[in-house]
């Protein structure tokens, strides 16, 4: 079974070393270590406006072993209502539906 729950300050680390992760798939020309540091940008300011702006989620297994992250925001809408944006991005060490499952479910069932 895997958990969902909100990050702590002990999970920092972790997120950040799955930066490069997040550049699997970006175009060629690209410069590698722009794109490192932008991600390592944006997860830090996630982490910062956590449970405020962002709720940053950590999945792990039974085991407590973390699995991966993902990061939820909300904006205002152009009607004024407030809305989340969905995570553009997972951090997961393996494509996993299920993780992804698991993780939407959360923020959907007890973030929103």
């Amino acid at each position: 079974m895997i958990n969902v729950r909100p990050y702590t300050p002990n999970d920092r680390t972790f997120i950040l070393n799955l930066a490069p992760r997040l550049a699997i798939g970006k175009q060629s020309w690209r410069d590698l270590a722009l794109w490192l540091k932008t991600v390592e940008g944006w997860l830090s300011e996630s982490i910062s406006q956590h449970n405020q702006k962002t709720m940053v989620l950590v999945a792990e297994n039974e085991q407590g072993e973390r699995l991966g992250f993902a990061t939820v925001s909300h904006s205002t809408h152009f009607t004024g209502q407030r809305h989340w944006m969905p995570p553009p991005n997972l951090g997961m060490p393996q494509k996993s539906a299920s993780l992804y499952h698991y993780l939407i479910r959360a923020i959907c069932e007890c973030y929103i």
